[in-house]
């Protein structure tokens, strides 16, 4: 299957460290192994981490949004590196950069993460006047002086 195949080679690109050299479906059982470098023992979705499940989640909606032919170029992400380390954090912000430039697609990032918010902002701003960057509150949120 194409997009299986596609989400795989994702999901190896925007992991990071490359700690995974492969990574399966079985049809049989309906579950996703993934192969360790130094292992040829096949590790299930419950033995890694949340971030590592985030990002084969991501891989798979990456890929099916990717492959559609008809419709809007757009993404809309809501806190999606949410459990993701800084570096895996970047490598899919650079992923989507990419996506960005060569797919044509409008990126719709929401996150209430500022740290996160700051690394997108520095990954996208290049993008200039394309780029909106929208800083949204909380009215409870606002400090009352004097």
């Amino acid at each position: 299957n194409l997009t299986l195949n596609q989400s795989k080679k994702l999901f190896l690109q925007i992991h990071s460290p490359k700690e995974f050299s492969k990574l399966n479906y079985s049809s049989e059982t309906q579950t996703i192994e993934l192969f360790r470098y130094q292992s040829p023992n096949p590790v299930s979705l419950t033995m890694i981490s949340s971030g590592q499940r985030a990002a084969i989640a991501l891989s798979i909606f990456l890929t099916l949004n990717k492959n559609i032919d008809k419709g809007p170029k757009l993404i809309l992400l809501d806190d999606p590196v949410i459990f993701a380390d800084d570096l895996n954090v970047l490598s899919f912000f650079d992923f989507l950069r990419r996506m960005a430039q060569e797919g044509g697609r409008q990126i719709f990032f929401a996150t209430a993460n500022e740290k996160v918010a700051s690394l997108f902002r520095r990954k996208f701003r290049f993008f200039g006047e394309d780029f909106v960057d929208i800083d949204l509150f909380h009215k409870s949120s606002i400090k009352k002086t004097g």
